[in-house]
């Protein structure tokens, strides 16, 4: 907001205000070659309402575990995650409590000024997941 030149993306979505009533403001006119350029960005990122997003609904009584693997195994072929975020998944399906372990123990680093990603927590929790099996 404290750049003069950004608009808000809301206002370029919401469809209400039209191109002119959005670049009126940064001081452009029709006539000026960064207008066409900026109508161009504009329409381009109204195109985003038009992107197909795909979301599964899973059923009901699915385990938590097969829930995960199902998450790994989408994930991993389109959306770039972590090796961490796909650890986590695999290892909070398999040990009963552990995502809540590894947030309060980030969170009492956290007290001591050290961030620890949840993620990263969840690589070495094959080390202690034998001896936490059954928390």
């Amino acid at each position: 907001m404290a750049i003069p030149t950004w608009v808000k993306v809301s206002d370029v979505l919401d469809g209400k205000k039209s191109d002119w009533s959005l670049l009126k403001p940064l001081g452009l006119q029709p006539d000026d070659p960064l207008y066409e350029k900026y109508t161009q960005r504009l329409q381009k990122l109204r195109q985003i309402k038009n992107y197909p997003y795909v979301m599964q609904v899973l059923e009901r009584d699915l385990a938590y575990e097969e829930v995960a693997e199902i998450f790994v195994r989408v994930n991993s072929l389109g959306v770039k995650l972590r090796g961490s975020d796909l650890a986590l998944a695999q290892v909070t399906a398999r040990w009963k409590n552990s995502l809540k372990l590894f947030e309060d123990f980030a969170e009492e680093l956290e007290k001591s000024w050290f961030t620890v990603d949840v993620g990263l927590l969840s690589e070495t929790a094959p080390l202690y997941s034998n001896e936490h099996a059954n928390s």
